[in-house]
């Protein structure tokens, strides 16, 4: 039987960043034995007029991004309410390594969690990453 908890690994790249701060020493993924990562950053309270650009960079052979050789992917959007979420995935990444930096353009935006979800696993079950501190799957819990 295949359920979500043994198929992908969630890994917290970087937590609560403030207002105007900058995602930009998040967490290196690595991405061996994996498809495809989803990147998503969870919005706290957002001024109106706050720009966020969301970009990925990959390095081929290193953990610290030294030789990074592009950028795999952004997005940029214009934030208009609160608790909101921005994903951005990478499938079949060029390199073995990723990292999200998020650079908030114009107005104060809170940054809540920013989530690395890896897909497509050679192997399962999957090994959660040791800031998930812990993990259970129901098969059919009561109702009462």
């Amino acid at each position: 039987m295949s359920n979500l908890l043994t198929d992908v690994k969630v890994i917290q790249t970087k937590g609560r960043v403030d207002d105007q701060g900058d995602i930009d020493d998040g967490t290196v993924v690595d991405m061996e034995g994996y498809e495809s990562c989803l990147f998503l950053l969870v919005l706290g309270d957002t001024v109106n007029t706050a720009q966020l650009n969301m970009t990925v960079q990959d390095g081929p052979a290193t953990n610290d991004l030294s030789n990074t050789v592009a950028t795999t992917g952004d997005v940029t959007v214009s934030v208009d309410t609160d608790e909101e979420m921005i994903a951005l995935e990478v499938v079949k990444p060029r390199n073995r390594y990723l990292r999200c930096n998020v650079v908030s353009d114009t107005a104060n935006a809170e940054k809540n969690t920013l989530l690395a979800i890896l897909s497509g696993p050679r192997d399962r079950p999957t090994e959660q990453d040791d800031e998930v501190i812990e993990e259970k799957i129901f098969l059919s819990p009561d109702t009462a």
